[in-house]
């Protein structure tokens, strides 16, 4: 009976696999500013900022972000929570703690895309 324990024993911790944790830190690859207008045309690509949310009018701001997940994290990962950091400089509320809503688009929902070079001065994208 104790071989036989000993050598089940034996067998589940040969067979065990190995499972770490890690924390992964990542930096958009690519960010754009997208403006909301009649043309649907404009963007900014090359802007130091993004813009999101409502303007003082209707307008509507919104920010895309890539980040490059397959080179930092194995394709066989289970990713178990993320966390988005951003940086808020200026707002026209009063309130800076304001929630706000994060839409992920998932992939092939969007083509591949990268940010352009012109700014939101000038240019129809």
């Amino acid at each position: 009976m104790k071989i036989r324990c000993h050598s089940i024993l034996g067998i589940l911790l040969g067979v065990a696999v190995q499972v770490t944790a890690e924390t992964v830190t990542l930096s958009a690859t690519h960010d754009a500013t997208l403006f909301e207008q009649d043309q649907g045309t404009l963007a900014d690509g090359s802007g130091q900022y993004l813009f999101v949310g409502r303007t003082g009018g209707p307008a509507t701001r919104r920010a895309l972000l890539t980040f490059d997940v397959t080179t930092h994290i194995p394709a066989d990962a289970t990713i178990t929570s993320v966390t988005l950091t951003l940086n808020l400089s200026r707002t026209i509320s009063t309130a800076r703690t304001a929630p706000q809503t994060v839409e992920r688009l998932g992939r092939g929902i969007l083509r591949r895309w990268r940010p352009g070079r012109q700014g939101h001065h000038g240019g129809n994208w």
